[in-house]
C-alpha cells in the first residue's frame, strides 16, 4: 500500500512542504482543494527568480519546495507517498540569498539540525501557532 501521511494547518499562515515524493495523480496543487483559504493564493518563493510564484489546482508539488497556505481554521491534509522501491532522498539545488525549502524527514527537526552540512548564517523558521518567525542564527 502507499504509505500516507498528514500535514496539519493551522489556523492562519502555514510554511509547508513535502518530505518525499508524492503519489502520481496526488502531487498537485490539487491536494490543497479543501482548505478555506479565506480567498487567499497559496505561494511558492522561486529563488532563481527571485519572485513570488501563485499556485494553480495542477501545480506540481515538489518535495522540500516550501509554500505558504493560508487556513481559515485546523486542517489535515492527508499525503499519499510514491510507493515502491527504496527511494533516493530528495535533493534541492540551493541558490545564492534568500531560498524557501523544506526538509526530507517525517520526525520534525530543528532548522539547525537540517542545515548541519550548509553554509548558512541565519535562517527562519515559522511558528504557525503563534504566528510569527522563529530565527536561528549560525554559531
Amino acid at each position: 500500500p502507499t504509505p500516507v501521511d498528514t500535514i496539519t494547518l493551522s489556523s492562519g499562515w502555514n510554511f509547508v512542504s513535502t518530505p518525499k515524493h508524492l503519489a502520481e495523480g496526488n502531487n498537485t496543487a490539487a491536494i490543497f482543494a479543501d482548505v478555506d483559504t479565506y480567498g487567499r493564493s497559496i505561494f511558492l518563493y522561486n529563488s532563481a527568480t527571485r519572485e513570488w510564484e501563485v499556485l494553480k489546482p495542477d501545480s506540481s508539488i515538489q518535495p522540500l519546495d516550501a509554500y505558504w497556505i493560508y487556513a481559515n481554521e485546523t486542517t489535515q491534509i492527508p499525503l499519499e507517498y510514491m510507493s515502491g522501491a527504496v527511494q533516493v532522498p530528495p535533493s534541492k539545488e540551493l541558490e545564492e540569498g534568500w531560498n524557501a525549502i523544506g526538509f526530507s524527514s517525517t520526525t520534525p527537526v530543528t532548522a539547525r539540525d537540517t542545515l548541519l552540512d550548509l553554509s548558512w548564517t541565519r535562517a527562519l523558521g515559522w511558528n504557525a501557532d503563534a504566528q510569527q518567525y522563529q530565527e536561528e542564527n549560525r554559531v
